[in-house]
């Protein structure tokens, strides 16, 4: 079993670096790094903003489109256009939530955990949303505070609060994370889901004053909130299956940029655009060469590939038992399982970094358990792995990338893959791209 602790890197304090992250509005990604998602069939709505004529179509493929069916934008989002924009998308197994720049969050799916935020009805049919809906939650209200992000796992939802009226210094913000769902995410243990959302304790976070929480991230029963001092809690099922129900600190990062977790492996970035990895590598999703290197590590390290050949990386992202990896040159590589063809390759497995032919320059990549989609840098969207539940509209061998046309010449905003599902948010507004 993993140690609770690693000191991964040379421990640095950094307070200009704590400043610096200080936000006023959602933490959303950059358009660089956007996150995205498909899904077995396309919501055909149209979203029309009155005031700006802007129209704007959620898109959904794999099991989460079902419940799309009867989806509008929520009733009770503001008239402007920028408050109407989607901030960031959380995407479980059957539920997804959407952030609003208007800081209003609404969900859509199952709430059989209470990951919606509804009530728990003994009823299955009572527990299915097809509508997208804003929750007001009134502890927040009460308290004064606002949801600055959002994040899910498999059956969770992870929200990111700061006081609305806070005093402008660094020293006067608290963030505070809580979770709804299942019980086995609730940061501690509990013998029931919870609809409400449960405050986590970050026990390294009260043990230094001076820490804030940087960002929060959750992949399938994973849930990790990441501090300015660089240290990484994690909580739920860790790396070696087992479930941690009370979050502890992982490892102490010297400079982490992006983070992307698997079922049993990791991958990060850092301030260099170096790659680092560490879990349990047996289908090769650490991408070391079995001959020379050990392929299941405990604590994060410099991948030997990409160091070598000095090859900077710009975009990270994983499945269950795969890695994808972009570098900042739009070359794309692929290492892990690839029984489903996420790996566009004819190997069963993929020990080492293979690098894909694609014809394009990419820009970020997002994967699901077993599928993945690429944005090139002209703005194309391209998909191609395992599609059981078609978890996006690509080809069914999914060995080779597929264009993806409905978004011909669209602009494409958030964008999230997680387990079969993915969701696109997608613009009217057309651009010239080049002929494929």
């Amino acid at each position: 079993m993993f140690k609770s602790l690693f000191s991964c890197f040379k421990k640095q304090a950094n307070t200009d670096l704590r400043d610096s992250y200080r936000r006023r509005e959602p933490s959303i990604l950059d358009e660089n790094d956007v996150v995205d998602i498909y899904e077995s069939k396309e919501i055909n709505q149209s979203f029309q903003n009155k005031k700006s004529n802007e129209e704007i179509r959620i898109v959904a493929f794999g099991q989460i489109a079902d419940y799309f069916e009867k989806s509008k934008l929520p009733k009770g989002l503001p008239k402007d256009n920028h408050s109407r924009k989607v901030a960031r998308i959380g995407l479980g197994v059957h539920h997804a939530v959407f952030l609003f720049y208007s800081y209003q969050i609404a969900t859509v799916g199952k709430n059989d955990r209470g990951q919606l935020g509804f009530p728990i009805s003994d009823i299955d049919s009572e527990n299915i949303y097809k509508d997208l809906k804003i929750i007001d939650i009134e502890k927040f209200k009460d308290e004064n505070k606002r949801i600055i992000d959002v994040a899910a796992g498999s059956y969770h939802t992870v929200l990111l609060t700061e006081p609305i009226n806070q005093e402008e210094s660094k020293e006067g913000e608290v963030r505070e994370v809580y979770v709804m769902g299942d019980r086995n995410m609730l940061g501690k243990f509990e013998s029931q889901d919870s609809s409400e959302p449960v405050l986590i304790t970050i026990p390294r976070l009260e043990q230094d004053p001076s820490l804030r929480i940087k960002y929060i991230y959750s992949r399938n029963e994973k849930c990790v909130v990441m501090d300015t001092g660089h240290g990484m809690t994690i909580w739920g099922r860790d790396f070696n299956g087992f479930f941690q129900r009370e979050p502890s600190l992982f490892c102490q990062f010297k400079y982490p940029v992006k983070i992307a977790l698997g079922t049993k492996h990791g991958l990060a970035t850092d301030e260099n655009k170096k790659l680092y990895v560490w879990g349990d590598g047996t289908y090769g999703e650490l991408g070391r060469d079995p001959e020379t290197e050990e392929v299941t590590v405990e604590a994060p390290v410099k991948h030997a590939y990409f160091d070598n050949k000095d090859i900077k990386v710009h975009s990270i992202s994983v499945g269950n038992r795969h890695s994808v990896v972009v570098d900042t040159e739009g070359k794309m590589y692929s290492f892990g399982d690839n029984s489903k063809g996420q790996l566009a390759t004819y190997e069963e497995r993929q020990d080492t970094p293979n690098q894909i032919d694609t014809g394009f320059e990419a820009m970020a990549v997002f994967s699901g358990q077993s599928h993945n989609l690429v944005k090139t840098k002209d703005g194309r969207i391209f998909t191609w792995g395992g599609d059981s539940k078609l978890q996006t509209t690509g080809n069914k061998s999914g060995t080779f990338l597929k264009y993806m046309y409905e978004f011909k010449g669209k602009k494409t905003s958030n964008i999230q893959t997680a387990h079969d599902n993915t969701i696109v948010i997608s613009h009217l507004k057309v651009y010239k791209e080049p002929n494929v």
